[in-house]
């Protein structure tokens, strides 16, 4: 059995004369289509897109953290607000609860329930408060001013 190229290489010795230079036979390859370079791009092109639709979601996801700590801040604002209010009312019922108590028009129940009041007002204002801040700190958080 011959291969193609000895078949090839004898035709062409019979072509030849015997004073012609000898023949040279050159095989040239050219890939008309690879498509591994296709499908390298392809997969650039699905890792960019992946990376983009990551920081979308991301990006999304730390607005939706602000807006929801700027309405924790202002809800807690207005808790705050309402609790010092009345632990100020609750302070101004013990007084007149005193007053009334020096001119013999309450008994010291009603002075003691007065305080307790107060005290419990005073303490849900400094809970209030407390979280107040918390919720400060945690939208410092979600802007990134804070580590």
């Amino acid at each position: 059995m011959t291969s193609g190229h000895d078949d090839i290489l004898g035709r062409c010795d019979s072509l030849r004369s015997a004073s012609s230079p000898p023949l040279s036979l050159v095989q040239l390859q050219i890939p008309l289509y690879d498509g591994s370079l296709s499908a390298t791009r392809r997969l650039r092109i699905a890792d960019r897109e992946t990376t983009q639709l990551r920081l979308a979601g991301v990006t999304s996801q730390a607005r939706a953290e602000v807006r929801f700590a700027q309405e924790s801040v202002a809800r807690n604002e207005r808790i705050a607000a309402a609790s010092g209010e009345s632990a100020e009312s609750a302070r101004e019922a013990l007084r007149i609860t005193e007053i009334a108590y020096k001119a013999g028009a309450t008994t010291n129940i009603e002075v003691v329930e007065a305080q307790q009041t107060a005290r419990n007002a005073e303490v849900q204002a400094a809970l209030a408060e407390d979280r107040l801040r918390q919720a400060r700190l945690d939208l410092l958080v979600a802007l990134g001013r804070f580590p």
